[in-house]
């Protein structure tokens, strides 16, 4: 964590027990710094999705977006968005691991 706040130049180090962090809480850090060097080395995964929502809300707020109703609909909207898709998409393999568990049961039983 050291040698990543050295090369970053910023945030503070925290620990508990069960990690230790580095805590970066300045926005112009935030927008200057961690994004623009994730942006340039991408996450790999599913953790890329959280990072660009992050970027974008920390973008919202560099703005002061967040401050207007405007701004906090819009990412509100956004959000609830991406939360129905993801229960739809819960729902739908859902039902497809429902069905192929019917199917393998019937088979099963002929």
């Amino acid at each position: 964590m050291k040698c990543l706040q050295q090369t970053f130049g910023c945030g503070n180090i925290n620990q508990d027990s069960k990690a230790t962090y580095l805590v970066v809480r300045r926005l112009s850090d935030l927008t200057n710094i961690i994004i623009p060097f994730f942006d340039k080395y991408s996450i790999m995964g599913n953790k890329n999705k959280d990072f660009e929502d992050f970027k974008s809300v920390a973008h919202l707020m560099n703005s002061k977006a967040h401050l207007t109703k405007e701004g906090i609909e819009q990412k509100w909207n956004e959000y609830f968005k991406k939360i129905k898709f993801k229960i739809n998409y819960i729902n739908v393999t859902l039902a497809f691991i429902f069905k192929l568990t019917v199917a393998f049961r019937k088979a099963a039983v002929v």
